[in-house]
């Protein structure tokens, strides 16, 4: 049986291959039996009928809803996450994303929903484990946050550490992670030591 939760995933993509890798990690067989509410927004600036199927063929697979949002131009997602947190809504009290090459751990999302029915209406910094990667620079994983800081500083935190609850007033600017973070609620955040994510 599927159990019900609060949680909604956005996922900005072009539709790389590892979305459907990402997408299995969402799966309620996957998460204890917890099924997320997952939006995919597809970029679709200049992109070919061919790969806007293959994402919506994904998108029914996984049970996921399809949005597109073409900004007229392409810019690491940000602008479909700007569109999806701002414009579309959820059935979830909250809301965080994920990156199309990247994955939930197994079975972290009951343990998620627990700690966010323990504190409602509060913004909470989880964290991730961040691969090497040659757009990054790190050479080895790295975990993002540390208790060597708990400071929104740029390349400190990443999108992927956040939640939040899906209050179009309270929601920032997705310029970059950064931004949004700093926008948000004056920096008044939960931090969580549980690693929710593994991002490649």
């Amino acid at each position: 049986m599927i159990r019900t939760q609060n949680v909604g995933i956005v996922i900005p993509t072009q539709g790389r291959i590892t979305l459907e890798r990402c997408l299995e990690s969402l799966m309620a067989r996957n998460q204890g039996g917890y099924g997320a509410e997952v939006i995919v927004v597809a970029d679709t600036f200049q992109m070919e009928e061919e790969t806007k199927q293959h994402i919506r063929t994904l998108t029914n697979k996984y049970y996921a809803a399809y949005v597109e949002h073409n900004a007229g131009h392409s810019d690491w997602g940000y602008p479909q996450l700007n569109y999806v947190y701002r414009h579309v809504p959820l059935l979830s009290d909250y809301v965080c994303n994920i990156g199309d090459d990247d994955v939930f751990e197994a079975g972290v999302l009951p343990q998620i929903i627990e700690i966010l029915s323990k504190k409602p209406l509060s913004l909470f910094m989880f964290q991730v484990a961040l691969f090497p990667s040659p757009n990054r620079g790190n050479q080895r994983p790295v975990i993002l946050w540390n208790d060597e800081s708990r400071d929104i500083e740029r390349k400190k935190v990443t999108g992927q550490n956040l939640f939040v609850p899906k209050i179009p007033t309270f929601m920032g600017n997705w310029t970059d992670d950064f931004v949004f973070m700093k926008e948000l609620w004056h920096n008044q955040v939960t931090w969580v030591p549980l690693v929710t994510c593994r991002c490649y």
